[in-house]
């Protein structure tokens, strides 16, 4: 059995539950996982990647990787994965899985707020918006960061306020 999927015979269940993910060179990263096998294998911090061309076959024991903080968004750029965290930043090799850079102080909220154009790839978080253009991390969210009191991101604008609508009894 090992021979053929690259999986030990002794792995009974590949079910990997996970909260992000992004594929890269027909490969599936995973993160913030966890499997039936056993409650402490995987956590929060955890990315786990499938075997080439089989995106729901994963090898827990072999092709994991554990980063420092909880795994918020996972997002593929220029042959790399980007692990996000609230507060920090992961480059990570995806061949050998390891991580090759940090940027600490920037993060994310959600696998939604990262997103790739020809630009770069860009992201927000409670701080600022930024543009990874494959050689430096650059801020393009101070326009709207600092604007007048009523449209600005840090005066206030970010709590959402639902409005009421009175209903009139008869």
């Amino acid at each position: 059995f090992e021979a053929n999927t690259g999986i030990s015979e002794v792995i009974d269940s590949y079910d990997v539950k996970y909260k992000c993910s992004t594929q890269l060179n027909n490969i599936h990263f995973v993160g913030n996982c966890s499997t039936a096998l056993s409650s402490d294998l995987l956590g929060s911090n955890y990315i786990v990647k499938s075997k080439p061309y089989n995106f729901n076959q994963f090898d827990v024991l072999k092709d994991v990787l554990k980063v420092p903080t909880t795994i918020v968004a996972l997002h593929a750029f220029q042959g790399r994965v980007y692990a996000f965290g609230a507060k920090n930043v992961y480059k990570i090799e995806p061949n050998n899985l390891f991580i090759e850079d940090t940027w600490e102080g920037i993060g994310t909220f959600n696998q939604k707020s990262v997103y790739s154009t020809d630009y770069g790839m860009c992201w927000c978080d409670r701080n600022n918006i930024y543009l990874y253009d494959g050689s430096r991390v650059n801020t393009i969210g101070d326009t709207i960061l600092k604007g007048d009191t009523t449209n600005s991101w840090q005066e206030g604008s970010l709590v959402y306020t639902k409005a009421t609508d009175a209903a009139t009894t008869f």
